[in-house]
């Protein structure tokens, strides 16, 4: 029984290029979202958690968004069709994710210097995929829960899942100067998982 689980080569080739062509889109417009936006917290009420960027990408069921972002949307709902369902079979904890039906997702970008401290998430389950272009231009970024004393090696196309209660860290990312600017970072999309009780009504009680 593990709370922490870790699945490699998620995406297929076609996915992965409807994943990639929404990120380059975004970073070549530039439409990172600012820190508080995103829902960061402080410590001590000053400095932030987290140096990197971010942006909100909704969710499968948000009508109001642009056409790019329902198709990357639709892909990530793969996590539901299958990961979900094995996280399942760990254990008594780890079965209540069969109970989630809704995600929102961020994606986030790191380059040299960035970070993110220890913080929790505000949901059920988180599930986190990381995405870089090839070959690999960085060091560090690793995901670490001080909790269980684990560290998760960051690596293209891989997939974990662990409760949305457990702290974790995205640990210092560094780059080559030349590097920079260029897309060349980190990227990884967090899906926050939630059971949406006002959605099973919906669904179950429709007429």
């Amino acid at each position: 029984m593990s709370i922490v689980k870790v699945w490699d080569d998620v995406y297929s080739a076609e996915e992965l290029q409807v994943i990639w062509e929404v990120i380059d889109a975004i970073q070549a417009r530039g439409e990172w979202e600012p820190e508080r936006a995103l829902g960061v917290g402080l410590i001590d009420g000053q400095q932030s958690k987290k140096r990197g960027r971010g942006l909100w990408l909704g969710s499968a069921d948000n009508q109001v968004l642009s056409d790019d972002l329902h198709k990357i949307n639709a892909v990530l709902s793969k996590t539901f069709q299958g990961f979900t369902a094995q996280y399942g079979q760990g254990g008594f904890w780890e079965r209540t994710i069969l109970r989630t039906n809704r995600h929102s997702n961020l994606l986030n970008y790191y380059e040299d210097g960035d970070y993110y401290g220890p913080h929790t998430d505000h949901c059920q389950f988180s599930a986190i995929t990381w995405f870089m272009k090839d070959p690999k231009s960085f060091t560090g970024g690793d995901l670490f829960l001080p909790e269980l004393k684990k560290s998760v090696e960051v690596q293209n196309n891989r997939l974990i899942i662990f409760p949305g209660h457990l702290f974790h860290q995205v640990k210092l990312v560094s780059m080559k100067p030349e590097d920079m600017g260029k897309g060349l970072g980190r990227y990884s999309i967090t899906q926050f998982l939630v059971d949406d009780v006002e959605k099973f009504a919906r669904v179950k009680f429709a007429h």
